[in-house]
């Protein structure tokens, strides 16, 4: 194993540590209806939701 090899798991080891991956805690089907054929209802449903939830003011729309 070449040491750039290593420190590259090590660094997403310690990534791993401060952010847990989110798939390993999301059901395995969540983002399921973005892949269907109705995706573009869906996706429009989660923008309307997300701006009722948290504003116009968030670092998404800035």
């Amino acid at each position: 194993m070449a040491v750039h090899d290593l420190t590259d798991q090590i660094r997403q080891e310690k990534v791993a540590e401060r952010y847990p991956p989110l798939f390993k805690r999301l059901p395995d089907r969540l983002f399921a209806p973005l892949a269907s054929a109705n995706r573009f209802q869906y996706w429009s449903l989660l923008c309307v939701l997300h701006a009722k939830r948290f504003g116009l003011k968030t670092p998404f729309t800035r």
